[in-house]
């Protein structure tokens, strides 16, 4: 019962180092935008949305290659 709940524990803890990681790597993603955002460079920070976010503009048809070539 002890090493099952050591064992629980020492899972738990990382899990708990994974999801700090994926915070701070959002974190620092959200800085990167913000940075850019407040550089004004709304070129790059359009093809930053399309391309790395699929964002599109409402009127924009977008097109995917499934084909794998």
């Amino acid at each position: 019962m002890l090493v099952q709940q050591q064992f629980d524990i020492k899972s738990r803890e990382q899990e708990l180092i994974a999801v700090q990681q994926q915070v701070e790597d959002k974190r620092l993603e959200n800085k990167e935008i913000e940075r850019l955002l407040e550089s004004d460079n709304e070129q790059y920070v359009e093809r930053l949305a399309k391309d790395e976010y699929g964002y599109a503009y409402p009127d924009e048809t977008v097109y995917i290659d499934t084909s794998g070539n």
